[in-house]
């Protein structure tokens, strides 16, 4: 039984080598000119599934409360991307055509779709930023198809994503605003960490004191720097502060009255302390009756 088993897997693997192109101009010129233009449109074709896969993701990222939980949610999703994209083109042995479907598979990793998921939404942001989408296209973006290409491929990082695919993906999101319509606006009023993280990632060509540090230090910093009050508030404040600056004299005078003659060597102060149960101002108030 486990004989015939593995010549049955023997066979199969043989009959996958022989559909192997032999050479890497496979058959006539007009033939591999004929694969490269299918390539090339099964490469746009994934990018554009990407940006829809992507565009159903960033609601997600857009609830999250912290960086980390962003970047955690992009790391999970470009593993799972690839998964997805790795099961779909896979190929049975016994598919005849499967030398031709060998030379139109996609070749991706995660880190290439982590770095250009990041790519792709800083770029969008920028684009807002500079009312590109409101402005009819007309106003100049900020980096060309070969910059956005380049920084994918030149970051560091070994990235298995081909031009095509990239060109596909920059020219998606000249085309629309992919973060406006998922719902995040310019006008509104709230925190989003995903928005701070793409920020933090570019600066967006901030010249304002402080406009380098990372987002979670300049709102600590305005915490700590500004206290928001209202009206009413400092109203109070005021208030508060006039009636003390003028009774707090007569005040004293009030509770100290019950000491009689002690008051002046005592004095205001240790009398006031000595009400409020200070053990010193009482040793002292001791010692005051036993010299009397």
């Amino acid at each position: 039984m486990m004989e015939q088993a593995e010549r049955q897997r023997e066979q199969q693997e043989a009959l996958r080598l022989e559909k192997l192109p032999r050479t890497l101009h496979h058959g006539d010129d007009m033939a591999v000119h004929q694969v490269g233009e299918e390539y090339i449109d099964v490469e746009r074709h994934n990018a554009r599934r990407f940006v829809q896969t992507l565009q159903n993701f960033v609601p997600s990222l857009l609830t999250l409360r912290s960086s980390i939980e962003v970047d955690e949610a992009v790391q999970e999703f470009s593993a799972k991307y690839c998964q997805g994209l790795f099961s779909q083109q896979q190929i049975s042995p016994n598919n005849t055509s499967s030398t031709h479907n060998l030379t139109l598979i996609t070749i991706i990793n995660a880190d290439g779709i982590y770095l250009a998921s990041y790519s792709a939404l800083l770029l969008n942001l920028k684009l807002i930023k500079q009312g590109y989408y409101q402005d009819q296209h007309m106003k100049p973006v900020p980096m060309t198809e070969e910059q956005f290409v380049e920084g994918v491929h030149g970051s560091g990082v070994l990235v298995y994503l081909s031009d095509t695919w990239l060109s596909e993906l920059y020219q998606n999101i000249l085309a629309s605003s992919l973060l406006e319509k998922c719902g995040y606006s310019t006008n509104t009023s709230n925190n989003y960490a995903l928005i701070n993280l793409l920020t933090d990632l570019d600066g967006l060509g901030s010249c304002q004191q402080g406009g380098q540090l990372l987002s979670d230090c300049q709102r600590l910093e305005r915490a700590a720097t500004h206290v928001d009050t209202s009206p009413e508030v400092d109203a109070g404040v005021k208030l508060s502060r006039r009636v003390l600056s003028c009774c707090w004299d007569s005040m004293l005078s009030v509770l100290s009255a019950g000491l009689g003659d002690l008051r002046g060597q005592l004095g205001v102060t240790s009398s006031l302390a000595l009400l409020l149960g200070s053990e010193v101002a009482r040793e002292e108030h001791r010692r005051a009756r036993e010299s009397i």
